[in-house]
């Protein structure tokens, strides 16, 4: 394995259908590869900022490059195992799967946060986490390579989460009723 290799290897945690699966992902971004580092280094703040700055970045062009393939009827990528043709045709879209990737990060980052923090901070975490799975929702196109050999989408992964994490908590506190 290269240097280089090494370097753009990451480790990851994706919780889907119920089963803890390890993947490697790529990065093509610097920014998502900071982000993946400190994710798996269980840093899940920087891991956020990272992943908000690989979103602020390139979530405009991810969304340009997304409406060109629906406007244009592509079919949806493959997952597992593909041909070269097609794994060269996924790779192209760099941007749109590096951007997808940060939000799944930053979906996870925050569910771990939310796990961690005091009592009061798991809702406005959820809800982070919430708001970057629905946004990555989305971008259908996008996949995340493992270098074992196969793509997963990280929008059924995100669905998944969503699912798991379930709707915000409704307010618990009685209606205020005016007084005659």
């Amino acid at each position: 394995m290269t240097s280089r290799m090494h370097r753009s290897i990451l480790v990851s945690i994706v919780w889907s259908s119920g089963l803890l699966l390890p993947l490697l992902a790529t990065a093509q971004q610097p920014c998502l590869k900071q982000a993946w580092d400190a994710y798996n280094a269980k840093k899940y703040a920087a891991a956020i900022q990272a992943a908000d700055d690989c979103i602020d970045q390139f979530a405009a062009h991810a969304q340009r490059d997304e409406a060109d393939l629906v406007r244009n009827k592509t079919p949806q990528p493959k997952t597992g195992v593909v041909t070269e043709t097609d794994k060269q045709a996924i790779f192209a879209r760099g941007v749109l799967n590096d951007t997808g990737a940060a939000y799944f990060v930053k979906g996870r980052s925050a569910e771990y946060l939310a796990k961690q923090g005091a009592q009061g901070t798991q809702e406005k975490y959820l809800a982070i986490a919430r708001e970057a799975y629905e946004k990555w929702k989305t971008l259908t196109y996008a996949r995340t390579f493992d270098p074992q050999g196969w793509f997963w989408s990280t929008t059924e992964a995100c669905n998944d989460r969503l699912t798991a994490i379930g709707p915000p908590l409704a307010s618990t506190a009685a209606p205020q009723s005016k007084g005659k």
